[in-house]
């Protein structure tokens, strides 16, 4: 039988050892041996929505500065889940002096390296509540945006990229719906439940992460900044000219892996052309809400183990630049939005939008890693990435139209604009368009038949009567909200068919600009609609 006096001293000792261990130390234990499903099964699969939901779950319990928030229903009602990484913790839609950065992963879900890159980085966050990204960021990860796509896990999706061997997801949702194709229409429950969210938390920087499949070359991940000529201008110089740069040298240095911007090269590979500008894309539709939005494409083949490394190191490094930047970057995104609503208020007619853009190339050469065969080779390229407008319009003071569409009033509303409705009857004069030229595409795109118009304006009196519908542009989202009522728009609700009944050739449209400042009675709009 031990010794007493031995049994005290050993109880002493662990006691003594239990308070020395500091609570962060005691935090980082608890998940200690949590792994993902990416990692326990030797990058062979991916997490279905429930495993992703336990595994967020299990960080929360351990990690007192990481809450858990559920964000809506998908379409087949999963939990649409995300976690907040915040010391001290983050109160949703307080002001906060450090920038919001929200990560989305698996909006196609078979391109699964991202979410499984999020979860790696919210347990290395969860482990440490003094690391050295939170005194800086508040962070939101949401993991697994397409759950119900996540599920129809198969071997034979996405044929090509390498991996998960196990299976992936899908790229569309329950719906049929592209949901990196409906930040305009908003019809998934999904994409309005993402929004809400943005609405609520206001972040700065936006970073999805995807797989591209396109063309073969050395870059384990490629990514990409809005290009849309209507987004502000300050915010795309500072990506392509600051931000991007270092975060590319960063990811090859500290990470071993080659990036660039997003692109595919052409049959004879003198050039490498981006993707498209309009925001129905989600970092275009960022853009146009005035913040930092990054797309991240990690290289499907590539094997998946490095997909989802690249992806993580990709992320984290865009992280550490919007940390040691944060005080700029988030006046930066302020000063712009205050400036835009000052203009639009004042001088509205100064402000030029462009509704419509083509791509073109650069002035400079760029050279591309890529292959010749099996060997490596640099192809000296045209980089096509930048639009230029093909359209534009002065900003009107306001937009005004009656109040049997309170459907437009509903969409604006899910976005964030403020909507306000007359409470009298008021003569203005406005500009009022004619349309001109009516085109309707013949074959259906995301379950559209996507619609054109040009239109001539002219100056008339126009009644706005008690009911109507009011849309001031000087609002935060003011940008936005011209872009989505302009008829010449190029991917706005007309483009979306929301306005289909109204718009007939030679036919005044029925959404009218309001060029100047003037004097309303009206109260806010408010549908509750979701």
């Amino acid at each position: 039988m031990p010794n007493a006096k031995v049994c005290m001293i050993n109880f002493a000792i662990s006691a003594l050892s239990l308070i020395l261990i500091s609570p962060d130390r005691i935090e980082a234990q608890k998940l200690d041996g949590l792994k993902t499903v990416a990692e326990s099964s030797e990058f062979t699969a991916t997490s279905t929505s429930k495993e992703v939901e336990e595994y967020v779950q299990t960080c929360v319990d351990a990690a007192e500065h990481v809450t858990r928030y559920d964000w809506g229903k998908t379409v087949d009602g999963k939990t649409m889940v995300s976690a907040v990484i915040a010391n001290p913790k983050y109160e949703m839609g307080k002001k906060d002096d450090r920038a919001v950065v929200f990560l989305l992963g698996n909006i196609h879900s078979g391109e699964c390296a991202g979410k499984e890159g999020l979860l790696m980085l919210l347990r290395e966050l969860a482990a440490n509540p003094k690391h050295e990204l939170l005194k800086n960021l508040v962070i939101i990860i949401a993991p697994n945006y397409n759950a119900d796509g996540n599920d129809k896990m198969e071997k034979t999706n996405r044929p090509g990229q390498k991996g998960p061997t196990k299976g992936m997801g899908v790229r569309p949702n329950n719906m049929g719906l592209d949901l990196n194709r409906d930040f305009i229409k908003l019809e998934s429950p999904e994409a309005r439940n993402l929004i809400a969210y943005f609405n609520k938390v206001d972040p700065e920087v936006f970073i999805d992460c995807h797989t591209t499949n396109g063309s073969v070359h050395q870059y384990g991940l490629t990514y990409d900044i809005p290009h849309n000529p209507a987004s502000p201008a300050p915010i795309r110089k500072y990506l392509r000219g600051k931000m991007m740069p270092a975060v590319t040298q960063a990811v090859e240095k500290n990470h071993g892996y080659l990036s660039f911007y997003y692109g595919n090269f052409n049959r004879d590979r003198t050039r490498w052309t981006t993707y498209g500008y309009q925001p129905r894309y989600s970092t275009e539709y960022f853009g146009m809400r005035g913040g930092l939005g990054i797309l991240s494409e990690a290289y499907s083949y590539a094997s998946y183990k490095d997909r989802i490394m690249v992806s993580r190191g990709f992320v984290l490094e865009c992280m550490n630049f919007v940390s040691a930047n944060h005080k700029e970057i988030k006046n930066m995104v302020s000063v712009e939005r205050a400036l835009f609503a000052k203009l639009a208020k004042e001088k509205p007619s100064n402000v030029n939008l462009p509704l419509a853009a083509r791509v073109s190339a650069f002035d400079e050469k760029y050279k591309i890693a890529g292959y010749d065969g099996k060997d490596k080779k640099d192809y000296e390229v045209e980089f096509w990435g930048k639009y230029t407008p093909t359209n534009a319009r002065s900003l009107p003071y306001a937009y005004t139209f009656p109040a049997k569409l309170e459907s437009i009033a509903k969409q604006l509303e899910r976005h964030g604009a403020k909507v306000v409705q007359a409470t009298a009857d008021m003569d203005v004069t406005a500009e009022v368009y004619t349309i001109a030229e009516v085109n309707q595409s013949r074959r259906a795109f995301q379950k559209h038949r996507m619609m054109s118009v040009s239109a001539d304006v002219g100056v008339e009196k126009h009644l706005i009567r008690k009911g109507d519908f009011v849309v001031h542009t000087s609002q935060p989202l003011g940008r936005l909200v011209a872009y989505m009522l302009e008829p010449e728009s190029a991917d706005g609700l007309v483009t979306w068919n929301f306005l289909d009944e109204q718009v007939e050739k030679g036919k005044k449209h029925v959404i009218v600009r309001i060029p100047k400042s003037f004097e309303l009675a009206t109260e806010p709009f408010k549908s509750n609609s979701k």
